[in-house]
């Protein structure tokens, strides 16, 4: 479908801006907030009918933040609740726009020299902190918390890749794609994140799997993919009777991993007091609150700010209940059998990067949080992927038609040559 893109020169440069103010919103939060949602204005404006379109189309991408904002009428933090609603949904209709807006090829580009930017300056320009609940040196950066030192460090290495084999991409942005791999992994290990480590190394892995299904005889993919689907299964089926004591150690985790099982019984804890919608967006962690002031005394934290329950599902009942949860579920749902289908009909980049991206937040949501605050690049990137797996519509034009090949968008690069008609 011709979606009227703009200018690219102008797309790609205020699409940079806005990812690099994101990127540094730990540092400047009222100039990074400011000039994250200014270049998506710009944008907007210019091709207005496009982007209303666009977010009325993805309307599901919606409801979870419109139930935050919701939320306003039955938080013990009304005030709080509410700016924070509004602002979760404001960053919602920014991913939308971004995956619907610019091209792949810009959105990916952009978003790979924003973050390559901000890892070479949080290397010089960084610094080393005792890791939380570990006495132990880890890589936070310029971004304040090794944790969000380790997303970005995987969501780059997750980009460079696409980059590096999209070969619409300016030669320039595949060599520099390519330079990044190999320094990716170091970084990894220096940030002391487990989790970010081992899903990228996972999410690594599926790639090739990915490209070698979609160049299969489209007949054959349904039998690999229910294969695959077992193997699966069967993996996740042998974890029950695995010692996750042993795991950890591997790591040098413990068994409470960092903290994680007494969050986790206070989450229960919570969710039994309001199970059907839950205390409200973000009421929980505020100061007075006194079970959030406990664990902050507990822990330490002056600060008050910055702490999760480190598992999506817990974190989203306690402030959405079972309500807001069912809509999470439903969303990871429909997503993956968007992923299911795209493998099927064939990968172009922009499919083979959403992928990517739902399994790295997929295989993380048990134990950390990336997708349901405002202001965040998960939160943005997870509407992407909603976006770019949707089912092709037929092109409008001729013109259109020529470029749009194998379920492509118009201007994507194909790793996959499209099947005999």
């Amino acid at each position: 479908m011709d979606r009227g893109f703009g200018h690219p020169a102008v797309d790609w440069i205020a699409s940079c801006v806005s990812f690099v103010s994101l990127l540094s919103i730990q540092k400047a939060q009222t100039v990074g907030v400011l000039f994250f949602i200014l270049p998506w204005a710009l944008i907007g404006l210019r091709r207005p009918v496009i982007a209303v379109q666009e977010v009325v189309r993805n309307w599901p991408l919606l409801a979870l933040p419109v139930l935050a904002l919701i939320s306003t009428a039955w938080s013990d933090y009304p005030a709080w609740t509410l700016r924070a609603g509004v602002q979760y949904l404001v960053t919602t209709i920014i991913g939308i726009m971004a995956a619907s807006c610019l091209k792949p090829q810009h959105f990916l580009s952009s978003l790979f020299f924003a973050l390559a930017l901000m890892t070479i300056l949080s290397v010089a320009l960084g610094d080393y902190t005792t890791a939380f609940f570990a006495n132990e040196y880890a890589l936070i950066g310029l971004f304040g918390s090794k944790n969000q030192m380790a997303l970005f460090l995987a969501i780059l290495l997750m980009v460079s890749v696409v980059v590096a084999a999209d070969r619409l991409q300016p030669r320039l942005f595949r060599l520099m794609a390519l330079a990044m791999i190999p320094a990716i992994p170091p970084l990894l290990i220096l940030a002391k994140s487990t989790s970010a480590l081992v899903v990228s190394a996972a999410v690594m892995m599926l790639v090739p799997i990915l490209v070698v299904i979609s160049r299969l005889e489209p007949a054959i993919r349904p039998i690999v993919v229910a294969i695959g689907a077992l193997f699966v299964a069967f993996i996740v089926s042998v974890g029950f009777f695995v010692n996750l004591d042993d795991v950890l150690n591997v790591f040098g985790k413990d068994a409470t991993l960092t903290g994680r099982a007494a969050l986790w019984t206070e989450a229960q804890r919570q969710i039994s007091r309001q199970p059907v919608l839950g205390l409200g967006y973000q009421a929980f962690w505020q100061p007075g609150n006194t079970p959030a002031e406990e664990i902050w005394a507990h822990w330490g934290l002056v600060n008050k700010s910055g702490f999760t329950f480190h598992n999506t599902y817990l974190h989203v009942s306690v402030d959405l209940g079972l309500v807001g949860l069912s809509v999470l579920v439903l969303t990871y749902v429909g997503i993956f059998l968007r992923a299911v289908m795209a493998v099927m009909n064939g990968l172009g980049v922009d499919k083979l990067a959403a992928i990517c991206a739902f399994s790295f937040f997929l295989l993380r949501s048990p134990i950390e949080i990336d997708v349901f605050f405002q202001f965040t690049i998960g939160s943005v990137l997870i509407c992407v992927t909603w976006v770019y797996l949707a089912p092709r519509r037929p092109p409008r034009s001729a013109a259109a038609a020529g470029l749009a090949v194998a379920g492509a968008p118009a201007g994507s690069m194909q790793i996959v040559r499209p099947p005999p008609r």
